[in-house]
């Protein structure tokens, strides 16, 4: 007598490739012998575990402050287009220094993100 036959839905045709360091490899390769799972065992019920990803509170900031940035300039934006379209004059100095507060604000988001 054989193994009895897997259901269709249970049977695993798709491959995934990771990049893996030594020391990543040797850290999951340890923590699925410790649980006498197969490597492949372990890697799937680990990522679709309820346990989700969260990005740190610092990158969380940072996109909400790249996010205001866009409403700065879509504000800018409106002014410039009202303005014009009314046949008033755009003050370069007061618009200048606004882009500039932008700028040095999406840095700071920037670097926030591109650091952490």
């Amino acid at each position: 007598m054989g193994r009895p036959k897997k259901n269709i839905k249970n049977i695993r045709l798709k491959r995934s490739y990771v990049h893996l360091s030594e020391e990543e490899y040797s850290q999951i390769l340890t923590k699925s012998k410790n649980l006498k799972m197969s490597l492949s065992r372990y890697m799937r019920e680990t990522a679709l575990s309820s346990n989700d990803i969260r990005l740190p509170k610092i990158r969380f900031l940072a996109i909400s402050e790249i996010r205001r940035i866009g409403n700065n300039i879509n504000q800018t934006a409106h002014y410039l287009n009202f303005t014009m379209k009314h046949g008033g004059s755009v003050d370069n100095n007061l618009l200048n220094e606004e882009f500039k507060k932008i700028l040095a604000l999406l840095n700071h988001a920037l670097n926030e993100l591109i650091i952490k």
